[in-house]
């Protein structure tokens, strides 16, 4: 058996990650608080330490290269102090490109004491934009290591989410679980961790999403079937949905808008989830609890 040295060990492949956005400069004063001003009742920070950190998407930046990857940072930076001073601190972590920016630098400083925030003072920003390094972007976004996912897998992890989980997720925030959905052989056995954030959807947005999810996964099914307006045919359909194991709990009947001749009449029948039950199918304006993709062919097949 050949000992093997470490040098000559295969080095684990660094991923290659790209964080766009806006980043500003965190301030943090801390010190102690012994008395009250005399002249305004507002306490007085004694100053014991200054400390300067990158905020918003560039602490994300730092985080991710803390982490072990080559980070690419792209965001808008100016030329004032507060700008040199993030070049520097960032610089230290990941590759910067800065967009051309014009105007202060954004500064977020916290007073602090015992653990506890006394005030938070805001100023800088917002600057306008000047000149970006198109070809450079598209470079590096070429070489990044990225996922793309679908906006019907985005749409399936967040109803994964609410239908498991109880959590609602915006699209940008379930974006990582999509990923996992679009090609789970390239993390199977692996562990994985995605961040889960952001509620900000739109509730109509949110309920059509939960409803297509039912679709694509045959839960919810259409059906209209075309019968002779007589006493006892309605009866006859819905025997056939008792037969295949459904139960009907609305029912819609149209015998005005259909091309049908006078004496027949168009009955529709929808799946549609209920909570506490399996699917349901809903016959005109008649829903059917316990419906399975199985159950649903069962009935068809008896129309035919």
């Amino acid at each position: 058996m050949t000992e093997q040295h470490e040098e000559d060990r295969p080095t684990k492949r660094r991923p290659n990650i790209v964080v766009i956005g806006d980043v500003v400069l965190d301030r943090e004063f801390t010190g102690q608080v012994d008395r009250i001003s005399p002249d305004a009742p507002v306490p007085v920070l004694d100053v014991t330490a200054v400390r300067q950190t990158p905020g918003g998407a560039g602490l994300t930046a730092v985080l991710v290269a803390t982490g072990g990857a080559a980070v690419t940072f792209v965001a808008p930076i100016g030329d004032d102090r507060a700008a040199a001073a993030l070049r520097d601190m960032l610089g230290r972590y990941v590759e910067v490109i800065a967009l051309g920016h014009v105007g202060p630098t954004r500064r977020k400083t916290r007073l602090r004491s015992v653990g506890q925030s006394l005030l938070r003072m805001d100023d800088g920003g917002p600057g306008t934009p000047t000149t970006i390094p198109t070809e450079r972007l598209r470079a590096v976004l070429r070489s990044a290591d990225v996922v793309l996912v679908s906006e019907r897998d985005i749409e399936s992890a967040v109803a994964m989410l609410v239908r498991i989980e109880k959590s609602v997720v915006e699209g940008a925030g379930a974006a990582g679980l999509a990923a996992m959905l679009s090609d789970p052989a390239r993390y199977k056995g692996k562990k994985v961790g995605t961040l889960l954030c952001g509620g900000n959807i739109d509730t109509h947005l949110l309920a059509n999403v939960l409803v297509r999810d039912l679709v694509r996964q045959g839960r919810i099914a259409r059906l209209r079937v075309a019968a002779q307006d007589q006493p006892g045919a309605l009866a006859k359909i819905t025997a056939k949905f008792f037969e295949g194991g459904v139960n009907i709990i609305e029912i819609r009947h149209s015998r005005i808008f259909t091309a049908l001749p006078a004496k027949d009449t168009v009955i529709e029948v929808e799946c549609l989830g209920a909570c506490g039950f399996a699917t349901p199918i809903m016959v005109n304006e008649e829903f059917i609890e316990s419906v399975t993709p199985e159950k649903v062919s069962q009935v068809l097949s008896q129309f035919k």
